[in-house]
């Protein structure tokens, strides 16, 4: 039997606060503007259909698909990372890759050891330099 916190643990990371964001908010919105009574029969429309765009589309994506806009991604990456002892057995790397540039970025993960910022960093900088020779 799997301990508690292996189970519910990935459920409070942003990802799912993300999801239940996208479903929540939008309906929530909707209801108010389209209550007020304040726009048109065509903007009521518009603003239905956007909320059932978040909620149908994008809250899946996030969910299912690990997509979701960036601000979310690097909060769930950096999460992962530094929780990846709690949430998994062996040694995974997390990292947000571009999906839809500049609106959508993927959740990818690889096997192995974390290398620290500063070596990344050093090692991207150093390949960079023009050689003088």
């Amino acid at each position: 039997m799997q301990h508690w916190k292996k189970t519910w643990y990935p459920l409070l990371g942003p990802l799912m606060i993300w999801v239940v964001f996208i479903i929540a908010v939008p309906f929530l919105g909707m209801g108010v503007i389209v209550s007020l009574g304040v726009l048109t029969p065509l903007g009521d429309t518009i603003v239905k259909t956007v909320a059932m765009f978040c909620a149908l589309i994008l809250a899946p994506l996030a969910a299912v698909c690990e997509i979701a806009p960036p601000f979310v991604t690097r909060e769930e990456v950096r999460w992962r990372n530094s929780n990846s002892e709690h949430l998994f057995e062996r040694d995974v790397v997390w990292e947000d890759v571009p999906f839809l540039p500049p609106v959508l970025n993927r959740i990818r993960s690889t096997t192995g050891k974390r290398k620290p910022r500063e070596e990344k960093e050093s090692a991207t900088a150093s390949d960079t330099k023009p050689s003088t020779a």
